[in-house]
């Protein structure tokens, strides 16, 4: 006798239990991927907006320090060249100083040997101006 088999009924419902449990965590799942997504391309963005910031400042600080570098450059530039104009004033001071110097040397030398010459022509004192004459040779001999 053949009788059919009864069919249970949970193995009948199986597969479509089956399948109703699956599709949700199917749908979990893509759920899950996109969530993964959005948030890696959100990191990403920001990443890259992070980057072009440090980018900007990091040029701002370069161009700061290059205004710095150049005014400091200045600032020294006309240090030195008021220091050169320094120098020169000296020296022109001293090359007056020593032109005076020998020509205050000079002019009193002349008025000495006056002076002897006028000793000898007008009173014949020759002592007084030979006295006058090895004065202005002994200067003479220490200015070389």
């Amino acid at each position: 006798m053949n009788t059919p088999e009864p069919v249970e009924p949970a193995a009948a419902n199986a597969p479509a239990t089956r399948g109703r449990f699956q599709q949700p965590a199917l749908l979990i799942a893509v759920a899950a991927v996109l969530l993964l997504a959005v948030q890696w391309y959100d990191s990403h963005q920001q990443m890259k907006a992070l980057q072009s910031e440090l980018a900007l400042r990091s040029a701002e600080q370069i161009r700061e320090s290059a205004r710095d570098a150049q005014s400091k450059i200045e600032q020294i530039e006309a240090k030195q060249h008021e220091s050169q104009n320094q120098q020169v004033a000296l020296e022109a001071m001293y090359q007056e100083l020593s032109r005076s110097r020998d020509e205050s040397l000079f002019a009193d030398i002349e008025q000495t040997l006056l002076l002897a010459n006028q000793q000898i022509q007008a009173a014949g004192n020759v002592r007084a101006a030979l006295i006058a004459v090895q004065s202005v040779d002994a200067r003479l001999a220490r200015l070389d």
